[in-house]
């Protein structure tokens, strides 16, 4: 009773989703959001992780929420002068980042270098008005400009080693797709997250929504994360 195959590997939380529904395997798994910051507190001591693993953020160097942003009611602003950005604890070593994406809202006038999600496996930022992202010490880049200065726009990046594709959206739109990404060399050390600062460069700007999700993603996916604020998501069940 109840065979299934899934299209890539689960979790221990999906795995116990699975018993627990002994008779009801069409249901939906457990939502593989792994990072979900959406500043709706207005909190500046600390960043409130909404996902399923609840890790919370460290902001340094005094950023400010605003609510300029109309569809949420906070968002950080980070001021690369002060090199304001935000800390995680380094939790995440245990995940699997074979497949993956990230996504953000993002409002900057600062068409250089502005880092969005930084660590030891890999490097998510915007420069000269484009979405780009570092795996391997090898840069993918959006293939057209992909925001307007001081203009709220939702960006992601979709990373997927099985297809050696590294795909990137536009206000939930698929925008350009970059081949030949085959695994990172050694993922078994994540380290520390940190939102808006990378080795060189900080973030100048606002954020808000910014999110890590795990998995096997389509076009629909994406447009949901863009286009709702509590996206949900599960594998795609082939059997």
């Amino acid at each position: 009773d109840n065979v299934n195959m899934f299209n890539r590997e689960l979790v221990f939380t999906e795995l116990k989703s699975l018993s627990d529904k002994t008779h009801n395997s069409s249901e939906l798994l457990t939502n593989r959001n792994v990072l979900n910051y959406k500043f709706d507190t207005g909190d500046n001591t600390t960043i409130y992780d909404s996902s399923e693993l609840q890790i919370n953020g460290t902001p340094m160097n005094n950023p400010t929420t605003s609510n300029s942003f109309t569809t949420e009611n906070y968002s950080i602003e980070l001021n690369s002068s002060s090199d304001q950005y935000i800390q995680t604890p380094s939790n995440y070593d245990h995940l699997d980042f074979n497949q993956f994406a990230v996504s953000t809202w993002i409002n900057t006038n600062d068409a250089g270098v502005n880092p969005i999600i930084h660590n030891d496996l890999f490097s998510w930022y915007i420069e000269g008005n484009c979405s780009k992202i570092k795996l391997n010490d090898v840069i993918y880049s959006d293939a057209t400009n992909t925001y307007a200065n001081s203009t709220w726009t939702h960006l992601a990046c979709d990373v997927n080693k099985y297809d050696g594709m590294v795909s990137f959206y536009k206000d939930g739109v698929l925008n350009s797709t970059s081949n030949g990404f085959s695994g990172f060399h050694d993922d078994s050390n994540v380290g520390v997250m940190y939102i808006g600062s990378n080795d060189s460069a900080s973030f100048d700007g606002c954020l808000d929504n910014v999110m890590i999700h795990q998995g096997y993603f389509n076009t629909s996916f994406m447009s949901n994360i863009a286009n709702s604020n509590e996206s949900t998501y599960a594998p795609t069940q082939i059997v």
